[in-house]
């Protein structure tokens, strides 16, 4: 059974569910600090992010399969594990589903969401290859999911949209660099660095700012930054070859709960912060035996 299943898991890129519900949280907690009368919404935009994205990375290989028919031979699309019939049935449905989850919350989600599906649908079929529009193309769905997060109290997204930019930013910087996984990259490590550096300081400037309250946010942006995100961005600056370049960006990927923690943490306290924080422990325990990128 795990024969036959796997392969959908891996064309499903499962560990990315956890960066997206990741999203929701930062955006939901942002907006209500948490409210309990709306946990039934947070659920259904959970849902709804969760569909999305995974459509997004079948899409995405589906728009691949001859590229990947030369380069990455052993996927389930060109490896025929997977038929591209029913690899496009699971995105059109993936889709579907993530629209109505989305429809349930209200208006403004349902919004958002039909959005986030042109934007991934934009990045797989037309910019994924164009330089410099694919990466912001890529930074876009991650910034709609943010604020399909926000969506229960639209009222409260323009105070607090900088934290969607900065996610942005973060995943335009990973694009990035995934570039150069295949050939490998002469100045991505620079680029990279330097779009941390600018993360990390935009970070830093909302706590000081006082739009994150308390000083437990800047034990998740120590971590993130010091022990998850600094270990790959130094070995790719010293020798960016496609094997160091592939692992600093699985690592790259899955910090993005801790980035979705850190806000939490300012929005909605220690605890919530680490309940965000939770979701890597099954991301990287799955990529373990999934790949990522």
């Amino acid at each position: 059974m795990l024969k036959t299943v796997k392969p959908y898991l891996q064309l499903m890129r499962i560990p990315h569910v956890f960066t997206s519900m990741a999203d929701i949280f930062a955006g939901y907690f942002a907006t209500t600090q948490f409210h309990p009368g709306q946990i039934k919404y947070l659920i259904f935009l959970l849902f709804s992010s969760s569909f999305l994205y995974t459509a997004g990375i079948v899409f995405n290989d589906y728009f691949d399969y001859e590229v990947d028919l030369k380069e990455r031979p052993q996927r389930p699309l060109p490896s025929g594990q997977i038929s591209l019939h029913t690899a496009l049935v699971i995105g059109i449905g993936f889709i579907l589903l993530g629209i109505l989850f989305a429809g349930f919350v209200g208006v403004q989600s349902f919004v958002f969401a039909v959005l986030l599906t042109g934007a991934i649908l934009s990045y797989d079929g037309i910019t994924k290859n164009i330089p410099i529009l694919g990466s912001l193309n890529m930074g876009s769905c991650r910034f709609l999911t943010v604020l399909l997060g926000m969506s229960i109290v639209p009222g409260q997204i323009s105070s607090k949209i900088i934290i969607a930019f900065l996610v942005m930013l973060y995943v335009i910087s990973i694009t990035t660099l995934s570039k150069g996984e295949v050939i490998g990259g002469e100045r991505r490590g620079q680029q990279l660095a330097t779009l941390g550096v600018i993360l990390v300081l935009g970070c830093f400037y909302i706590w000081l700012k006082g739009i994150l309250t308390g000083f437990t946010p800047l034990i998740f942006l120590i971590l993130f930054f010091t022990v998850v995100t600094l270990r790959p961005l130094v070995r790719v600056l010293l020798e960016a070859t496609p094997d160091n370049i592939k692992i600093a960006v699985k690592t790259l990927i899955l910090s993005i709960i801790l980035l979705d923690a850190y806000f939490t943490a300012g929005f909605a306290g220690f605890l919530l912060g680490l309940l965000v924080l939770a979701l890597w422990i099954p991301a990287v325990q799955i990529a373990r035996f999934l790949y990522v990128t």
